[in-house]
């Protein structure tokens, strides 16, 4: 996990080849120092270009004795290191922590990194904090952090908890933040309402930017549209005019759906657009490890994902385009989006591994795809 992270430190010095990022591209810059088995990592960059860098590892001294009850601490602490566009740290060479509270697992994988305009990193931590217990009773909720380029906690020590004291709350996670045009924060997650019973949900919060306040009463809360669907795996795009569209999923296969709102939580489509039916969708594989997402500049979003709607074992990469003005771009509808290549291959190993789509959008509006295709004696090509 180290390796990759100094090689992209290593990448940014061929653009500031000073300080502490070196000019020969096959020195790399060391993050972190020697710690335990780090569980998860999120990188950002900012604008001035500083890089943001955040993971887990096991937690303080304080918690060390947390388990549960099989010897398996769940405690991991959240830590976070900064550098400013020439390499140098702006904290200490161990960088600081951000969080260390009780968790339901040992393994940490809901938090989330937003390198805001200001170079801020703000921080979304999941964990046990407001839970019943350290076993099936640790309901988990989601807490934000701000932290300034030099380590000063901008929302306090504390952070701003999004939720409070959990009822039924079991499981969450898929945290998704945005920082719109006045400068200040929408994020989203899904949430399951009861342990074990109850289907997914969506929420939202907006917060000032300042001071974190939230500046809804309570979390805006996406329903499923029947009975027994699951809504889940929330994307945000900024769509400019301090308004954003919700990207999720809702039904039992995945159904792609979209839908914009204004800063008030006001819906401002008349009609949410429906971007795929989710036929050929693995069910067994989450969409959100592979569905990719960006806005197109324009105040609409691309996005881009794999699926086998033959289920014949020849997954094909698709894409598809919401407009701003709450339409599907390409000429396509939900039930025959854009395919961008045909991965003949059979072979079940090179099934999930593979199913990879990479995307942005070109200065012109124009989607900018790569992906990987493949012929029927497995010869490999990546393609854009």
């Amino acid at each position: 996990m180290k390796r990759v992270f100094t090689m992209a430190a290593a990448a940014l010095a061929a653009v500031t080849a000073s300080a502490q990022f070196a000019s020969d591209p096959g020195v790399n810059t060391d993050i972190t120092p020697d710690v335990p088995t780090t569980y998860t990592y999120e990188l950002g960059a900012a604008p001035d270009g500083s890089v943001i860098y955040m993971n887990y590892w096991g937690g303080t001294e304080e918690l060390d004795d947390a388990t549960d009850g099989n010897g398996v601490t769940l405690n991991t602490a959240t830590y976070l290191q900064i550098f400013d566009s020439k390499g140098n740290r702006t904290l200490d060479a161990a960088g600081m922590v951000v969080s260390d509270e009780r968790t339901r697992s040992y393994c940490v994988v809901n938090q989330m990194l937003l390198a805001d305009r200001e170079g801020n990193a703000l921080i979304a931590v999941s964990d046990a904090r407001n839970g019943s217990g350290l076993q099936q009773g640790s309901q988990l909720t989601y807490t934000l952090y701000k932290v300034s380029p030099t380590g000063e906690m901008l929302w306090g020590e504390d952070g701003v908890e999004l939720e409070g004291e959990p009822e039924n709350a079991d499981l969450e996670a898929k945290m998704n933040m945005i920082q719109i045009d006045n400068g200040n924060y929408v994020v989203a997650w899904m949430k399951c309402d009861a342990q074990g019973s109850s289907p997914f949900n969506i929420y939202m919060m907006y917060l000032d930017k300042e001071t974190g306040e939230k500046l809804w009463d309570e979390p805006m809360v996406i329903e499923p549209s029947e009975s027994g669907n699951y809504i889940m795996y929330p994307w945000l795009v900024d769509a400019g005019a301090n308004e954003f569209i919700l990207i999720y999923t809702d039904g039992q296969t995945q159904q792609m759906y979209a839908q914009r709102y204004d800063i008030t939580g006001e819906a401002t489509w008349s009609d949410r657009v429906q971007i795929s039916d989710g036929y050929g969708l693995s069910t067994d594989i989450p969409l959100w490890t592979y569905l990719k997402v960006c806005s197109d500049g324009n105040g609409g979003a691309f996005l881009a994902w794999w699926a086998d709607p033959d289920f014949d074992s020849h997954p094909e990469a698709y894409a598809a385009h919401v407009t701003s003005e709450g339409r599907l771009g390409f000429g396509a509808s939900f039930e025959d989006p854009v395919a961008l290549s045909l991965f003949n291959v059979t072979d079940e190993r090179l099934r999930h591994e593979d199913r990879d789509v990479a995307i942005a959008a070109g200065p012109d509006g124009s989607l900018i795809a790569v992906f990987r295709s493949a012929e029927a004696d497995n010869t490999e090509y990546l393609k854009m």
